[in-house]
C-alpha cells in the first residue's frame, strides 16, 4: 500500500533577530547591522533604521547622520512564513563636540584699532561663544569686534558650547598693540624747537632734498598731507602772525587725528 505525499512536512517559520555594531556613538556614526535570525531558511529581509532609511540586504550597513535615539527593526521571511522584531531606541547617536577656533583681523596696530573677530569652530553644532579679548573685556557674541585703548600684547580666547560639549581655544600674545608715536607738530627736525629751521626742512623735503623721519611733524596745519600750507603756516606761526600749530603742541605727543604720513618717532620725544 502506498499513499503518495501522505505526510506533509512545513519549513520552519523564522524568529527574527539581529544586532549592530555600534549601538551608540556621534553624528556620522556608522553601524554594521547582522541578521542573526534563527529558525526556517529566510529569503527576504526588510530593514527599517529609524530614520527613514531601509534596506532589503541581510547584513547591511547604516550611517546616521543626525542627533537622536532610532528605533530598529527588521523583518524576515521564507518558505516557512515571516517574523518581525523591533527595538525601540536601539541606536543612540549623539552631537560632535564642537572644536574652538577662530581669527582675528588685524592682529597688530597702534592703539585704539579695532579687530573683528571671527568664530570659524568646526565640529558639532554651537549655541553659546563666551571671548576673552586679554584687557579685562569679553563677549558672547558670535563674531565681535573689539579696540584696544592701550599698548601691549593680548591673549585671546574663545570658548564654544552646544549640545555636544564645550571646547576652549587661548591664543597667547595674540594681539599686538604699540603705542602711538610722539611728536611736536612743526618741530619737523626733532631739535625740540619749532623756529625757522623747519620751515626750511619743509621745502627740502617737498623739493626732494631732504627727508624725515615723521611726516606728521611737517604737518603743520594738520590737513593730513605736506605741503607749501604747511611752510605758510609754520612761518606765519612763527613770526607771530598766525597760530601755533595744532597739538601735538608745544609739547610731545601722538596725532589725535588719523592719516597715513607715518611717523616713526621724534628723536626729542619718549
Amino acid at each position: 500500500l502506498a499513499r503518495p505525499g501522505y505526510i506533509t512536512v512545513a519549513e520552519l517559520a523564522p524568529i527574527a533577530d539581529f544586532s549592530g555594531t555600534p549601538t551608540s556613538g556621534t553624528v556620522g556614526m556608522t553601524v554594521v547591522f547582522s541578521d542573526n535570525s534563527s529558525g526556517g531558511p529566510a529569503s527576504s529581509w526588510s530593514w527599517n533604521f529609524g530614520d527613514g532609511a531601509t534596506s532589503t540586504l541581510q547584513n547591511p550597513s547604516h550611517s546616521y547622520a543626525t542627533a537622536g535615539s532610532y528605533d530598529v527593526s527588521l523583518s524576515v521571511s521564507g518558505p516557512g512564513g515571516s517574523d518581525s522584531l523591533a527595538r525601540p531606541g536601539y541606536i543612540t547617536v549623539a552631537e560632535l563636540a564642537p572644536i574652538a577656533d577662530f581669527s582675528g583681523t588685524p592682529t597688530s596696530g597702534t592703539v585704539g584699532m579695532t579687530v573683528v573677530f571671527s568664530d570659524i569652530s568646526s565640529g558639532g553644532p554651537v549655541s553659546s561663544w563666551s571671548w576673552t579679548f586679554g584687557d579685562g573685556t569679553t563677549s558672547t557674541l558670535q563674531n565681535p569686534s573689539h579696540s584696544y585703548a592701550n599698548a601691549g600684547n593680548y591673549d585671546v580666547s574663545l570658548s564654544v558650547t552646544g549640545p555636544g560639549g564645550t571646547s576652549v581655544l587661548n591664543r597667547v600674545g595674540y594681539i599686538v598693540v604699540v603705542a602711538l608715536p610722539q611728536f611736536v607738530r612743526g618741530d619737523g627736525n626733532n631739535d625740540g624747537s619749532f623756529d625757522i629751521s623747519d620751515p626750511v626742512l619743509s621745502l627740502e623735503v617737498l623739493f626732494g632734498n631732504g627727508s624725515v623721519n615723521c611726516l606728521s611733524a611737517l604737518d603743520v596745519n594738520d590737513d593730513s598731507a605736506v605741503n607749501l600750507a604747511d611752510v605758510v603756516s609754520g612761518l606765519a606761526a612763527i613770526f607771530g602772525s598766525g597760530s601755533p600749530p595744532t597739538a601735538p603742541f608745544p609739547g610731545c605727543g601722538a596725532d589725535p587725528t588719523s592719516d597715513s604720513l607715518g611717523c616713526v618717532g621724534a628723536a626729542n620725544c619718549p
